[in-house]
């Protein structure tokens, strides 16, 4: 418990009837301790220089202070979520949950999330950035530049399923411009199974990484 020692545990929203307070809605997060990292201590040091104190007219001696100090790490984050939603008058209340996973210590961000609707139904969004994913041809020399330039946290591909089903994708792909930067080259989505399709183009960048031109799916040019 001490690792998450000023962590939100709980939020619980209220509004006021009268003279009573009406529950609305109450959030509780759950944390996962994962061992995927190794935590560790590791030792830090601060020092500030104080004065010069001549000791003879051939040497001087630099006086500091010095603090020697521990860090400690381990990797903690909300894997759950659970939402109790209450009625108008508070009496009655339904609850879901949503469950997120980190599969890549990489990047250390959200590589999914599902939640549960009604009827049983729950719906999963599936996320890969740039060290989740191979391509090939220009697509992957772009991949591999964002990869060099540290830019893994930019999501490039996006999936959301219900039950298992395909529902709706978003797909952002990347390109080296004629101004050497990496940059965004076009939006595209799907919806069921049907082909991705190109929402929007960027086909032209300034030297200082603004869009200069882009296309919309119905051919306007900004």
């Amino acid at each position: 418990n001490d690792w998450i020692n000023g962590k939100l545990l709980s939020e619980f929203t209220f509004k006021k009837n009268g003279a009573f307070l009406v529950p609305v809605k109450r959030v509780s997060y759950h944390y996962k301790k994962d061992m995927a990292v190794s935590p560790g201590t590791y030792s830090g040091y601060l020092s500030r220089k104080r004065f010069k104190y001549r000791v003879s007219t051939l040497e001087n001696l630099a006086a500091f202070d010095c603090t020697i100090y521990s860090i400690a790490r381990t990797w903690l984050y909300v894997d759950t979520i659970r939402t109790v939603t209450y009625n108008l008058a508070g009496t009655d209340s339904i609850a879901s949950w949503t469950a997120i996973k980190y599969e890549n210590i990489l990047h250390a961000l959200p590589t999914s999330k599902s939640t549960d609707l009604s009827k049983g139904r729950i719906q999963t969004t599936h996320i890969n950035y740039p060290t989740d994913a191979i391509y090939t041809g220009q697509q992957e020399i772009a991949r591999q530049s964002l990869v060099s330039k540290h830019m893994i946290g930019l999501p490039l591909l996006q999936e959301i399923r219900e039950n298992n089903v395909p529902v709706l994708a978003f797909k952002h792909e990347y390109a080296i411009f004629p101004n050497g930067l990496t940059l965004l080259r076009a939006d595209s989505m799907n919806t069921g199974s049907l082909p991705m399709h190109a929402k929007r183009n960027y086909t032209a960048y300034t030297i200082k990484g603004k869009i200069a031109e882009q296309s919309r799916a119905n051919d306007l040019i900004d």
